[in-house]
């Protein structure tokens, strides 16, 4: 566009440094939802992009299934409790002034 970079600083600020954090907060926001919707899909791809999840290889595959560790504190037969917290995503503070 041959746009000179002081220029785009100039007018432009607010959106050249919060712009990406702005578009990321709507998409991951929409991903969110979904997942908590049910999409599976949805929940896979959040939980390995953003929690860190992976496949398992076919050997931890199989180890995992050989071992594993109860954390209860409740009895063996009760229904795990899960509690849910949704809080709301706070916005971006609007720029001082329009450009």
């Amino acid at each position: 566009m041959a746009i000179p970079d002081a220029t785009l600083d100039r007018h432009f600020a607010w959106e050249l440094t919060h712009g990406k954090t702005m578009i990321d907060a709507k998409i991951l926001g929409g991903i969110v939802d979904r997942a908590i919707e049910g999409d599976k899909t949805m929940a896979i791809f959040y939980a390995k992009s953003r929690a860190g999840w992976r496949e398992a290889s076919a050997r931890e595959a199989e180890a995992a299934a050989l071992f594993s560790i109860n954390i209860s504190n409740g009895p063996s037969d009760a229904t795990p409790e899960i509690n849910v917290i949704a809080r709301p995503i706070h916005s971006l503070p609007e720029p001082e002034e329009e450009p």
